[in-house]
């Protein structure tokens, strides 16, 4: 499917609805990391031309340590060239305290924001793409 997918996309998120898609869970929260990685795998090695986005399953990032943890795991395992945290303000100083993550910011012009900035540089660009 990504092989399909590579030709007419620029990016390609994996998403942790795969888990209700795939697997019949009733919602996203009950999709392992482990689950995430394999189908992540796949779909870096099938894809050639996109950038490829990881969606950071629930419960993978709660604090800066275990979020520090996964996203290298996933990075190391996947090669997948971005990873995906939802929560906004909330995970701000997560994301700043390493810089590890990029934005992917659907709502308006499907730009993306690599974050490597401080934690106020980060909340502003949460600030810009909630409204």
């Amino acid at each position: 499917m990504a092989e399909i997918i590579d030709k007419y996309c620029d990016i390609i998120l994996i998403g942790d609805s795969v888990g209700m898609t795939l697997y019949g869970m009733k919602t996203t929260r009950e999709v392992e990391i482990e689950t995430m990685i394999l189908h992540g795998k796949a779909v870096k090695n099938s894809a050639k031309r996109s950038f490829v986005v990881f969606d950071m399953p629930h419960k993978t990032y709660s604090n800066k340590f275990i979020a520090y943890k996964n996203v290298k795991k996933v990075m190391k395992l996947t090669k997948c060239d971005a990873v995906k945290l939802e929560g906004g303000k909330k995970i701000v100083n997560i994301i700043a305290e390493y810089g590890v993550a990029k934005f992917e910011e659907a709502k308006s012009k499907g730009a993306l924001y690599e974050a490597n900035k401080k934690s106020d540089e980060i909340l502003e660009l949460v600030n810009q793409l909630e409204s």
